[in-house]
């Protein structure tokens, strides 16, 4: 395909310009060896992009105000132009959206809505209940009510029914009132550390299985005191079946005009690189009070589902099954004392 120098200068004549060099035109032969003209094909391709904007230039170029624009023709013509996203692009553009701009549920459903209402048939799901369930997976997800009185535990929601009495404070406690009793909710984090340690496997299995100890030379946690005796003490079949971890809690009040707090419970993997490990803590556990908390029952049962979590998870092509190991405890001078007790 050739195209006259003088039609790059030819701003009258962009729209057949472009009609010339479009992508579609393109596949019509012009480029027969796509291997051999691979720079080329990419040059017109970016050229045909160069002189769409400026044909976009030029159209909101002349617009001055609204009013204007409502009255150029463009405003009313049908938008032409090719789809390069696919669903999945287009769901995790959305999601990245809505955190980033802290949009409420009801937002992301309208913005879902939104995205539908470009296209002749919807290209993604925009009903509550299909996003409530895509969004927020409930397997693996437990939750735990306190009595709010005497702190005693009182079970797990869907075991016990909505209203129910404490058996050591005959303390009534309503369960579709969250104001009236303390809960937690436990995760599992199986998941999450599996994910982490698949996009990381090298560095895992290199700290697991390749890694050696140089005596007095301290370069990360691998090399401390504790860490090197907890690994000697390992039975040879879980010398490479371990993940250990740092957990970590700091309350923050749920609103400001409120004195609910939410107490997160997070571990930091040791296994990770260090620039990984700091910015991708897995939260396995959220604790809801407005009172000072009561961290006895939120830590037994998270201390449950520790230790009978296991990680399946392929390194290296080979099948394992990790035990999660908790190490090491690090909270603030707020959270000290309610761990203390």
């Amino acid at each position: 395909m050739d195209i006259e120098q003088d039609t790059f200068i030819n701003t009258d004549a962009q729209s057949t310009v472009i009609e010339d060099i479009n992508v579609e035109n393109i596949y019509d032969g012009d480029v027969e060896d796509t291997t051999y003209g691979t720079t080329e094909w990419n040059w017109r391709i970016e050229l045909s992009k160069i002189i769409l904007n400026n044909e976009l230039n030029n159209i909101y170029g002349k617009i001055g105000n609204l009013k204007e624009f409502i009255e150029h023709k463009a405003f009313f013509e049908k938008i032409s132009t090719t789809m390069n996203k696919s669903r999945g692009e287009i769901f995790l553009m959305i999601l990245k959206f809505s955190i980033s701009n802290e949009l409420s549920f009801s937002g992301l459903i309208n913005l879902f809505k939104l995205i539908n209402s470009m296209f002749e048939t919807p290209i993604l799901p925009d009903s509550r209940h299909i996003i409530d369930k895509l969004v927020n997976p409930k397997e693996g997800v437990e939750y735990h009510v306190v009595c709010q009185e005497c702190s005693v535990y009182l079970g797990k929601i869907g075991d016990i029914p909505s209203s129910s009495i404490c058996n050591v404070c005959n303390s009534t406690i309503n369960l579709k009132n969250n104001t009236d009793s303390t809960f937690f909710t436990l995760i599992n984090p199986a998941q999450q550390i599996s994910d982490l340690i698949s996009n990381h496997e090298d560095y895992f299995y290199y700290v697991t299985n390749q890694r050696v100890h140089k005596q007095g030379h301290i370069s990360d946690v691998y090399d401390g005191k504790k860490y090197t005796e907890f690994v000697k003490s390992l039975p040879n079949e879980e010398k490479d079946n371990y993940v250990t971890a740092v957990f970590n809690t700091d309350g923050a009040p749920k609103f400001k005009c409120s004195q609910y707090s939410i107490w997160p419970l997070y571990l930091m993997i040791n296994e990770l690189p260090k620039e990984i490990r700091t910015n991708k803590l897995v939260v396995c556990g959220l604790l809801f009070t407005n009172k000072k908390p009561n961290m006895t029952v939120f830590l037994d049962k998270f201390v449950d589902l520790v230790n009978k979590c296991r990680v399946p998870i392929k390194i290296k092509n080979e099948q394992r099954t990790l035990k999660i190991y908790v190490q090491t405890c690090c909270v603030d001078a707020v959270a000290r004392a309610p761990f203390k007790a």
